[in-house]
């Protein structure tokens, strides 16, 4: 019976999604605040050299992870995404924990992306930083409404994003090329004497964030077409067209910085632009951008939501889906509890900062799941070597956080509780 009910809900998320929209949904979801913000806010954190360093560190770190969601996810296309892959690992027990903290963690996560873009907005109309949150409040509401409308508009926004990003980075590298070369040159000076480790741990577990996405893609990988052969092919093609697009930025804000550029902080790529008749349309593109991504993650999310739903490990009215296959419920609840998040943020000074350390710290926790089910489902001699780069990966990663951790913990333990209260009801039912 249950079998047939999942068939029942399976069917209902129509298998409209193919390689080339699969690549543009993770690109979308992956780029965007990464792509805009960290340049300038790594360069507050540390030097050009510990920060060209961390983000090579970062890619590098990062493909064996891509390699594991890769696997993961055509084996198991599921809308409950990383929490099926920590059922997997860990049974029950581990979905419900995972669950709650991916919830967790979307809620504070796309306030922070909105907060970037709000603040790329503002320097549209040369406004205060007062208005920062009202412009993220706004790119939360699109996020929204985009998740309401039909696939197709939603594929539409996506694609156009990507377009405008690969529009955007094109103009700033032909506009900034003297920075490019300054940055690659930064990058060949790199030695020990200018790179403080503690600093190298702090930005490269910041620019962790940078790659922050394909996990979300997960969660709609249950409307994928032939995903045992199409999944594979969106990850790793959607990871080389981000690492081309980080790193020409983060050369080019690099070059900018030791040239003596005051590029650091969540809107400083705009400075690149000074001075050019465009620079307002160009800022005014990257807020749209982030705009988009914000509403790839608020997709994530939703799916997220939508599948604890129908497990009841939250109310089953998450559960429900509209005419159009959407998840009405999960998105209007999600989208009121981000402006909650807003709200604490503005009232107690609270940056984006830390809210991006946040998400990557639950991240990592729920990565370390997913390579516990990776290992444990896969057989060869091959599967050691990923297992041990993903882990010493997550290792370095981690160094950079401290009390942080309290977070996904309290996280966890209310997922747990809520899972005996599922299991408590069903033995009821018997």
């Amino acid at each position: 019976m249950c079998n047939k009910m999942e068939a029942l809900i399976v069917a209902e998320l129509k298998k409209s999604i193919s390689v080339k929209k699969g690549i543009i949904l993770a690109v979308s979801m992956v780029i965007g605040s990464g792509l805009m913000g960290l340049p300038g806010i790594t360069l507050q954190k540390a030097n050009v050299y510990e920060v060209m360093s961390g983000w090579f560190i970062t890619i590098a770190a990062v493909l064996p992870l891509i390699y594991i969601f890769a696997k993961l996810g055509s084996l198991f296309p599921s809308a409950a995404g990383l929490a099926k892959y920590a059922e997997v690992a860990f049974g029950k027990r581990g979905r419900y924990l995972a669950t709650y903290i991916l919830i967790g963690t979307f809620i504070i996560g796309l306030p922070g992306i909105a907060l970037i873009g709000g603040d790329f907005i503002r320097r549209v109309f040369c406004q205060s930083e007062n208005m920062i949150n009202f412009y993220a409040m706004i790119i939360l509401v699109a996020a929204a409404i985009q998740n309401i409308l039909s696939q197709r508009i939603t594929h539409l926004i996506n694609t156009i994003s990507v377009i405008v990003l690969s529009l955007i980075l094109t103009l700033l590298i032909i506009l900034n090329f003297n920075y490019v070369y300054e940055g690659i040159k930064v990058t060949a000076g790199i030695n020990f004497e200018n790179i403080k480790l503690i600093k190298l741990w702090n930005v490269s577990a910041l620019i962790f964030w940078a790659f922050l996405g394909w996990e979300n893609l997960s969660f709609g990988l249950e409307e994928f077409k032939d995903p045992e052969k199409s999944i594979p092919k969106v990850y790793f093609g959607s990871f080389f067209i981000v690492v081309v697009f980080y790193l020409l930025l983060a050369l080019a804000s690099a070059g900018a910085k030791h040239n003596g550029i005051a590029i650091e902080g969540a809107s400083g790529l705009s400075l690149l632009f000074k001075g050019e008749i465009f620079s307002k349309f160009i800022t005014a593109a990257m807020g749209a951008v982030i705009a988009a991504n914000c509403g790839a993650w608020a997709f994530g999310a939703s799916r997220l939501l939508f599948s604890a739903g129908r497990e009841e490990i939250v109310p089953k009215k998450f559960g429900v889906l509209d005419k159009k296959g959407n998840p009405i419920f999960s998105v209007l609840i999600l989208a009121a509890t981000y402006f909650i998040i807003l709200l604490i943020c503005y009232i107690f000074n609270i940056g984006v900062d830390i809210l991006m350390m946040l998400v990557n710290q639950n991240f990592i926790v729920l990565y370390g799941m997913s390579i516990s089910a990776y290992f444990g489902i896969t057989k060869g001699k091959k599967k050691f070597l990923i297992t041990s780069l993903s882990v010493a990966a997550l290792l370095f990663f981690i160094s950079g956080f401290t009390y942080m951790m309290i977070y996904p913990i309290i996280l966890g333990s209310a997922g747990i509780i809520a899972g005996k209260k599922v299991e408590n009801g069903n033995r009821k039912g018997e």
